[in-house]
């Protein structure tokens, strides 16, 4: 479980893409990623709204959390991604 201010920070981050009604991305340590608009979220979950469907992820399972890109072109260079080439 995260320390006090890391919890603060994914709060934050959360509450955000909530209020702005924004999608993110949530990479699993499966290696499976899930876009969908935050509906609500706690200490331990995230409850995400995707396309036809509601998914509770659990925050032990993720990796990382973006904010979903509108258009999905893949990174240039060396930049972006996290998913370990190079």
């Amino acid at each position: 479980m995260p320390n006090a201010p890391q919890r603060v920070y994914q709060d934050r981050i959360l509450e955000t893409a909530t209020k702005r009604n924004r999608p993110i991305t949530v990479y699993l340590k499966n290696g499976v990623h899930i876009k969908g608009r935050v509906l609500a979220h706690d200490m331990f979950t995230i409850l995400l709204e995707t396309d036809k469907n509601k998914t509770l992820v659990y925050k032990h399972s993720a990796t990382s959390i973006f904010p979903a890109r509108m258009n999905h072109r893949k990174p240039h260079g060396g930049h972006g991604g996290g998913h370990g080439h190079g």
